[in-house]
């Protein structure tokens, strides 16, 4: 896979990367290469796949709104998915975010007004 994802092999040598890929170094625990209907060749809807291994037990909300109505990620475009706000393979920063999560990361989608 690294032969044309070299970028994300630098990734998963970060400081902080994603606990699966230091057990098995196997991109198609999540990815489907080469045939995927879901973004970034996943193998399910990137929620569902992270839902398997991680419970999102935070306040902030991701993919859909109460109502069913879908979050925007004002940021990338699209909806509000876990890599909205985490590098899903690695990161320089703690919880594999792509900021720092003291104000950075949030300011990326939110006014500095808040």
């Amino acid at each position: 896979c690294f032969t044309c994802h070299g970028k994300i092999e630098g990734d998963t040598v970060a400081e902080h990367r994603h606990k699966i890929l230091e057990a098995n170094m196997n991109c198609m625990l999540c990815h489907k290469p080469h045939s995927s209907a879901q973004e970034n060749l996943l193998s399910k809807d990137q929620v569902a796949l992270c839902g398997q291994c991680h419970k999102h037990s935070f306040s902030h909300p991701i993919a859909k709104n109460a109502d069913g109505t879908a979050i925007k990620d004002p940021s990338r475009g699209g909806v509000l998915v876990c890599g909205s706000c985490h590098d899903v393979h690695g990161s320089k920063f703690e919880s594999m975010t792509k900021a720092d999560k003291s104000r950075d990361l949030c300011v990326r989608c939110h006014s500095q007004e808040h």
